[in-house]
């Protein structure tokens, strides 16, 4: 019995770790190579990076973190994160962290991992400074985004190393009670917790626990504690809270915005009300996996926010997604998925709302806005454009 649990455990872990493997999904491939005499490779791992700047100046970067049990081009292809850094004229990059497991200071191995834990700051702070030996990185601009796993290095990596990080994305992660962040300087964040996470409770894990598997996870604070946390550091004052629209009622979730007033660096805290162990913004098609790690948001797109938070309104068009992170025989989106998939491409300053500029960027004909556009408000709603999709097929 004991076995099987172990086992059960392992593979919980792993798929969670994984989403977006077995999807059968792509990005696009178009990794600059660095030079010649510096492969990518450091540290005897591998790592790669999307170069999206529109010159050849020295640009900001965002590095996605891998959650447990997993490694960057899963985390590549799962965050579809390549279009964004096209849009905003970044550089996206990709670690592995040493065995799929970042040493992110939660005092416990989740996989076993004994003896001498790797420093994991260190590495990505070497990873960095080749980077920007290499003309590519601006590191006086360097944040960074993890989900799980990764998103406590991404905390971690904000303790340890401060002056680095200019601000930090963290999905589903709680603070680990056992941690201690020595630095309390400022440091811009936007948090993302699913109220269902079965991984990482939104109650948090007093004795580590707690959520899917029976391993020891590392105790947490909970989502509200992590905050006020978060809170404190930034020296922030009250904090305002309003629902976002609900802009995919099929998604089974939805979702509350607060922002912190009068903070040093800004903090957004994202709860999603039904949400589970994912990557708001992400669609997953297989039950399977559904089932182990819960609903995903598609009212808000955690690429976008976090974007915008730091760098506030894309330079270009943000392309549509070609992601689809399902079974390698999902079906087709139902009119109601692909509609949210279409506004969001194109709703680039996420206020819920298709403007006709917005509109024509995304190449799209006058004509079109223009019957979609129903009420004549000059802006196009989801329910507009899923009124027409839907109009349309019936044709």
């Amino acid at each position: 019995m004991k076995l099987k649990m172990a086992v059960a455990s392992a593979l919980a872990v792993a798929i969670v770790g994984s989403l977006g493997v077995s999807a059968g999904c792509s990005a696009a491939q178009t990794t600059v190579q660095s030079s010649s005499d510096a492969p990518n490779e450091i540290d005897g791992r591998a790592y790669s990076f999307h170069d999206g700047r529109h010159d050849r100046s020295p640009a900001p970067a965002v590095v996605i973190l891998h959650g447990g049990r997993s490694d960057g081009d899963t985390a590549r292809r799962y965050t579809d994160f390549d279009r964004w850094a096209d849009a905003y004229g970044i550089v996206a990059i990709y670690p592995n962290a040493q065995g799929g497991e970042w040493n992110d200071g939660r005092g416990v191995s989740f996989s076993g991992r004994e003896g001498n834990q790797p420093d994991d700051v260190a590495y990505l702070r070497r990873l960095i400074a080749r980077l920007a030996r290499e003309g590519l990185v601006d590191p006086s601009r360097v944040y960074f985004g993890g989900i799980s796993n990764g998103g406590g290095m991404a905390i971690r990596m904000s303790c340890d190393a401060p002056t680095l990080v200019r601000g930090v994305g963290v999905v589903t992660t709680k603070i680990f009670r056992d941690f201690r962040c020595e630095a309390q300087s400022p440091v811009s964040a936007a948090f993302f917790f699913g109220t269902d996470d079965p991984v990482s409770p939104h109650e948090g894990r007093r004795t580590g626990f707690e959520g899917l598997g029976d391993m020891n996870k590392g105790r947490t604070f909970s989502a509200e504690e992590t905050a006020a946390i978060w809170s404190r550091r930034n020296r922030c004052g009250a904090a305002d809270t309003r629902q976002l629209p609900d802009r995919d009622p099929s998604d089974g979730t939805t979702v509350s915005f607060t922002r912190y007033d009068g903070c040093a660096e800004p903090l957004h805290v994202y709860t999603i009300d039904g949400g589970g162990h994912t990557w708001p913004g992400t669609m997953i098609r297989s039950q399977r996996i559904v089932a182990l790690v819960g609903r995903t948001t598609q009212d808000i797109d955690a690429n976008a926010q976090m974007m915008q938070l730091w760098f506030g309104e894309p330079r270009r068009p943000v392309t549509a997604s070609n992601r689809d992170t399902g079974s390698a025989g999902a079906s087709r989106p139902s009119s109601q998925e692909g509609g949210a998939a279409r506004f969001q491409a194109m709703d680039t300053n996420q206020d819920q709302r298709i403007s006709r500029a917005e509109w024509e960027a995304a190449g799209r004909r006058n004509f079109g806005f223009r019957r979609i556009d129903r009420n004549g408000d000059g802006f196009l709603s989801i329910e507009e454009l899923r009124s027409f999709m839907q109009n349309r097929r019936q044709r």
